[in-house]
């Protein structure tokens, strides 16, 4: 009898956890839970301040090389679709597809978006929604040989922190002879 109440009672002491230890559980469950979170938060937010200026760039740069190289195929420019020396510029080119084929081809600013027509397709953004386009600006060099264009493409996009947000700009540049001139 004695063995029994011995083996009975260590029984009791085995039979799960306390109320006090399951809190103690809980608390450091959340806890774990609510760095983890905050790690994530923070991460996200620090990776939205580092891809907005990358993000633009390569917007910027995207948008120069298509002009570049529509410029350098061009044949002729349409003074009808072309606006020089203005922050809204536009320009319209008849540029060679193939060695003996020629399409129409028109950028324009709308909306804080560079625009693009080919022929009288419909028109397509060019620059995404999350990046303002400010200025699209184009001048024309001519000599008795070639024609050439210069553009000036302005881009603004956000940047956000933990405590503000502030807006920054880029500027991309070029300058592209249309070889079709001078053949």
């Amino acid at each position: 009898m004695i063995y029994s109440r011995i083996n009975h009672s260590s029984r009791t002491n085995n039979r799960g956890f306390t109320l006090v230890e399951v809190l103690v559980y809980l608390a450091g469950v959340i806890l774990i839970i609510g760095v983890i979170v905050s790690m994530l938060y923070y991460t996200f937010r620090w990776y939205e301040v580092v891809a907005a200026p990358s993000r633009a760039n390569q917007v910027g740069i995207a948008l120069a090389n298509r002009l570049q190289n529509d410029i350098r195929a061009g044949q002729i420019v349409n003074g009808s679709g072309t606006v020089y020396d203005a922050f809204n510029g536009s320009l319209s080119l008849t540029v060679f597809t193939t060695p003996t084929v020629t399409v129409n081809r028109a950028y324009a600013l709308s909306g804080g978006r560079v625009t693009f027509r080919e022929a009288s397709g419909p028109v397509q953004f060019l620059s995404p929604a999350d990046v303002t386009v400010t200025e699209l600006y184009f001048s024309r060099a001519t000599s008795t040989v070639s024609t050439a264009i210069r553009f000036t493409i302005g881009i603004i996009y956000a940047l956000r922190t933990s405590t503000t947000s502030a807006m920054a700009s880029s500027t991309y540049s070029g300058l592209a002879i249309m070889r079709n001139t001078y053949q």
